[in-house]
């Protein structure tokens, strides 16, 4: 019994240290996937596996977002709406009520001109509306329509029915875990790759130092 309860403090601590603001909750559901998959190894990309488990991690989130949308964006177009990244656009500036052109563009982390050409296309197909910032003439708010509210609740039920195609089968407490595991990477760099755009990779590796 000792040296099984050594165990489990050994496991706790490795894990408090990697994830301190993570909770016991979130060590047991852990402790239990991570003992789950011992048991069942499954063979991803027919074998061919990146050297570094964090490089298993990126290739794995890559080909989840792609497949992703493959489902989502024929699911979207049922709708009218082309792409991911038309709703996308049309989620931000429903949450930020009359936000700047170029705080949705950075929010969605788009490129400037395509962003502009999104919103171009929104504002064509009377979704949003566009005016003149009252506190900056260089500058242009944008504001959904009752028709791109309408619509943007559309795609609301489309993409739970693809999330729910790809990870109905999942448990909520697996997927509870892996935002708590990933969600500190979206929190940090959501922050910081306006300053890193466009630095080169060691100069940004050397600032994070």
């Amino acid at each position: 019994m000792k040296n099984k309860t050594v165990k489990i403090v050994n496991e706790w601590a490795a894990f408090e240290e990697k994830y301190p603001d993570a909770g016991i909750d979130e060590f047991c559901r852990y402790y239990l996937i991570k003992a789950r998959e011992k048991k069942n190894p499954e063979e991803l990309f027919q074998g061919v596996m990146p050297p570094l488990p964090r490089m298993v991690l990126i290739k794995l989130l890559g080909r989840i977002v792609g497949l992703y949308q493959v489902y989502a964006d024929p699911a979207l177009a049922e709708i009218g709406i082309r792409h991911l990244g038309d709703f996308l656009f049309l989620n931000v500036i429903y949450h930020a009520r009359e936000p700047r052109k170029t705080e949705v563009i950075y929010e969605t982390m788009t490129e400037l001109s395509t962003g502009l050409l999104i919103l171009s296309y929104l504002k064509q197909k009377k979704l949003i509306t566009e005016r003149a910032d009252p506190t900056d003439k260089r500058s242009k708010r944008v504001k959904i329509t009752a028709e791109g509210t309408k619509v943007l609740f559309k795609c609301y039920e489309q993409l739970g029915k693809t999330g729910d195609l790809m990870f109905g089968d999942m448990p909520d407490d697996d997927i509870s875990l892996c935002v708590q595991l990933l969600k500190h990477v979206d929190l940090k760099y959501s922050k910081l790759w306006q300053q890193h755009k466009g630095l080169p990779l060691d100069e940004v590796i050397e600032k994070m130092k």
